[in-house]
């Protein structure tokens, strides 16, 4: 189905599937599953109470529920009552849902009696959803209200904001138009037959992410099941690989790192098959052809789509290819540019760049955001105006991504231009933490950086020096590890995946000799807290925690020392049990070691 962008909006891809095929099913999780006409119609009622209940003037909804099945439906909900999604995710700090919810100017929160409480004891107008169906509490709308069947509406107008890491110390809000979506959701159904079939679709990403509305709506736009996948899995490779087998999943969108942990999960339960899927997307991280993803996509004789897109556009740029996965280049293409999307890279004067040449890549057409919430200068500063060969002004987003165009005219990632970092597939801005940090009244300075541990960012760790007010700036650098918690206003305010894994204090910050952060000096600095496993272990212990210090690059010196605590995540969990398990020729219950990852309970499992 191709739509017509300037007359849709989103919910028409519901709608019109359940007009097609009204009993196939549609949305499916561990305790509940609608069929189309099913779903259809809870978000028509939905819809309607919202549209009776939202002020004139304030179009923004939050959605903060903890059951994504309700999530979805309040989504779809949203965007045929034509008001705005914006997406709270449970398991950010509460500080920083108050935040966004006052950021964004919401008419209310539609929540559930599991998580409102704080909600309405902080004065915030609060919709309450239940299950099976949206029940509304206090609220001005009649129940016999309905809408139009089908989502026609303005495409200029905005459909969801997404919050991302902002440079200023705190997050930011993406205005998106319906658009920017129906397009990226067209183009997949014209230009990818794949996409056209229903298949079985995982539904894996957080509601925060601009991924989790690709995933509903194509799955919707093709008449396909999508399938949550529980919390318990979603953060397991080994439940989330069975999940996918046992489910036979056929199509799933995962970043790089996920890709990764469940291609070595493959090689650990090769008995059991490589599954079913047969369309796999990939964003959100440079793809690394690894020889573990190039063994298990080839088992699987699936087809391969690597997508790019900042939070500001949506996916703007896919590759994929009709060689072997083993003659794929190992650093992924991002590839070209999707219909009506125009991609320019340019040099330090806006000049067109050569192939073969790296300059800095902007962004233009139908995919662009609407811009920042509240935030003028940063609208100025990113969405910019460029001169066309024609000398016609063009808006367009300056992405701070270093790409450069191949022989084949594929856009190549090779870096950023500024402090902005990805760590398992989540964007964050270096400034904000560093913000943060300093607002702690015993700092005086402090720097976040990022330590390689492997080739991916998912093999990175994020790392804090911090200087206190009564350092003494000595000539010699003096630096000391002290506990990551050290600061609990940090984790009341930030995100777990922008929380340091280590932290460290400095006496002073080295400089270049041109007033710049010496890296350099840091990065030898830190080597030197490497040190060797002590005695005192015992063997197997001996053995656990010097593959921890290992893959973590870091001193391991205590039976208590927890994996995760000590920089660890998933992808590098996974790793961690693949080269134990090599190492002793036994196999290992990885969901065992998530559950208590510590030196001395690890070698008890060996």
């Amino acid at each position: 189905m191709a739509t017509n962008i300037e007359r849709w909006n989103l919910s028409c891809y519901l709608s019109l599937q359940a007009e097609r095929t009204p009993h196939a099913p549609a949305l499916t999780s561990d305790t509940r599953s609608y069929d189309y006409a099913a779903l259809d119609k809870q978000v028509s009622d939905f819809s309607a109470i919202l549209a009776a209940a939202v002020p004139e003037k304030q179009r923004r909804i939050g959605v903060y529920l903890g059951d994504k099945f309700s999530v979805f439906i309040a989504m779809l909900a949203i965007f045929k009552a034509d008001l705005v999604y914006v997406p709270i995710d449970v398991n950010l700090p509460l500080d920083r849902c108050r935040y966004i919810i006052k950021d964004s100017d919401l008419a209310f929160v539609v929540s559930d009696p599991a998580y409102a409480p704080w909600l309405t004891e902080g004065g915030v107008s609060t919709l309450l959803m239940s299950t099976p169906g949206p029940v509304v509490v206090n609220s001005r709308a009649p129940a016999q209200a309905h809408l139009q069947s089908v989502g026609h509406a303005d495409s200029e107008a905005v459909a969801y904001v997404l919050y991302t890491s902002g440079s200023t110390g705190v997050p930011k809000g993406v205005e998106m138009p319906h658009r920017a979506i129906l397009n990226l959701i067209d183009d997949q159904l014209e230009s990818d037959s794949l996409f056209r079939l229903p298949l079985r679709t995982l539904q894996f990403a957080s509601p925060g992410f601009d991924v989790s509305c690709q995933e509903v709506l194509s799955s919707l736009a093709c008449g396909g099941e999508l399938v949550i996948a529980p919390e318990a899995v979603r953060t397991d490779a080994s439940k989330l690989f069975e999940f996918i087998c046992s489910r036979q999943l056929q199509r799933a969108f995962f970043p790089y790192s996920v890709l990764q942990t469940l291609a070595i999960e493959y090689e650990r339960q090769a008995e059991g098959g490589p599954g079913a899927l047969a369309h796999l997307i990939t964003a959100g991280e440079q793809l690394l052809m690894s020889k573990e993803i190039v063994h298990w996509l080839s088992q699987l004789k699936c087809r391969l789509i690597n997508h790019y897109g900042p939070t500001e556009t949506h996916v703007v740029t896919t590759y994929q290819s009709d060689q072997p996965f083993d003659r794929w280049p190992y650093r992924a293409p991002i590839g070209k540019a999707i219909g009506n999307v125009q991609t320019y890279v340019l040099d330090e004067r806006l000049q067109p760049c050569a192939i073969g040449c790296e300059g800095e890549l902007y962004i233009g057409g139908v995919c662009l955001a609407k811009g920042y919430i509240q935030l003028p200068d940063e609208n100025r500063a990113k969405f910019v105006r460029i001169l066309a060969a024609n000398g016609e002004a063009l808006r367009v987003y300056k992405t701070g991504d270093i790409v450069q165009i191949d022989e084949d005219g594929d856009l190549v990632y090779k870096g950023r231009s500024d402090t902005q970092v990805k760590l398992n597939g989540h964007r964050v801005e270096l400034g904000e933490v560093e913000a943060r940090l300093k607002k702690m009244p015993e700092v005086k300075d402090a720097v976040a950086l990022v330590k390689q541990l492997g080739e991916s960012s998912s093999e990175s760790i994020l790392i804090a020096l911090v200087v206190f007010g009564h350092s003494l700036g000595t000539e010699r650098l003096e630096i000391n590890e002290i506990d990551a918690g050290a600061f609990p206003r940090l984790v009341d305010s930030l995100p777990a995946y922008m929380l340091p894994k280590r932290m460290y204090t400095i006496n002073r910050l080295p400089l270049t000799n041109n007033g710049k952060l010496d890296r350099r000096t840091i990065d030898t600095l830190l080597d030197t807290k490497v040190s060797a496993v002590p005695f005192g272990l015992s063997d197997s212990e001996t053995l656990v925690a010097h593959l921890f210090s290992k893959l973590l690059a870091t001193s391991v010196t205590l039976p208590e020392s927890n994996f995760f605590e000590k920089g660890g995540n998933s992808l590098l969990a996974v790793r961690f049990i693949k080269a134990l398990e090599e190492e002793l020729g036994v196999r290992i219950n990885l969901t065992r070691f998530l559950l208590n990852p510590t030196v001395a309970y690890t070698a008890s499992l060996i």
